[in-house]
Parts: C-alpha cells; structure tokens; sequence
C-alpha cells in the first residue's frame, strides 16, 4: 500500500495494485480543475470547480461547479451543484439539494423532513425518487421527466 500526498492539500490518496486510489479528507477542502480517477471521499465541506471526479462521497456539504461525476455520487448533507453533469447514480441523505444547469440520470433523495429539490436553468434531469419522506421538487420549467414518492 503507497501513501501519496496529493492535490497541493494535506490529502491521502490509499492506493493497492488490485483498487484505483481512493482519496480521503476532513475538514474544508478545495479541488480545482483536478482529475480523480479513484474515489474521492470528504468528511466535511467539498468545493469542486472544473473537476472530473470518478466517485465521490461527501459526510457533510458538497458544492459543484463545472464537474463532472462519472460513477455514483453519495452526500450525506446539502448539495448544490451548478453546471454539473452526473452521469452515475446520485443518493442524497439529506433535506436541501439546489440544482442550476445540470444533467442527472437519477437521483435518490432520502430526507428526514420533507427534502426539497430546487432545479432551476437548463437542468435535464430524468427521474428524482424520494426514497424516505415524500418529497417536493421546485421545477418551474418541467425539466424533470419522473418523480416517485414512496410514501
């Protein structure tokens, strides 16, 4: 197993011959125009600006812009996203997701209360499924073909 500082941030990028690395942070991190072909996983704040993001998983709050997340996305908080494309899965655990000119498959949306999706500008999402409580999406051009509620 190789330790590698990565990014110019006090980040550890795990890596085994068998696994893409996975890169793992705490605190408030920053990741501008970076490439991550393993998994990036933030405990904490995440700011993404013109990323190409293989995996990510965020325990706290993800801000995107102009990035690209080519497998799941997993957020364990609040999303914004701006200018985004998600071409895997994206599973929210939380109640506030903001969406501004970003192209989704599906989103999983498992809030507490009653999660809110605000989508605005020329998102083009195919379905949002709230997976917990019944959810409502803030989609005033129809820019969402499917929404399943669950309960």
């Amino acid at each position: 197993m190789k330790y590698l500082p990565m990014l110019g941030l006090s980040l550890t990028c795990i890596a085994t011959a068998n696994h893409p690395p996975i890169m793992k942070q705490s605190g408030i991190v920053h990741l501008n125009s970076k490439k991550i072909e393993g998994t990036c996983q933030v405990s904490g704040t995440l700011t993404s600006q013109s990323c190409h993001l293989n995996q990510l998983i965020v325990y706290g709050d993800a801000t995107l812009e102009n990035t690209t997340v080519q497998g799941s996305t997993n957020v364990y908080g609040y999303l914004q996203a701006k200018d985004t494309r998600f071409i895997g899965t994206v599973y929210i655990k939380g109640n506030q997701i903001n969406f501004h000119h970003v192209n989704a498959n599906r989103v999983c949306v498992d809030g507490q209360q009653t999660p809110h999706v605000k989508i605005s500008g020329k998102s083009h999402i195919q379905v949002i499924e709230f997976t917990g409580q019944p959810g409502r999406v803030l989609d005033n051009d129809h820019q969402v073909k499917q929404i399943i509620n669950h309960k």
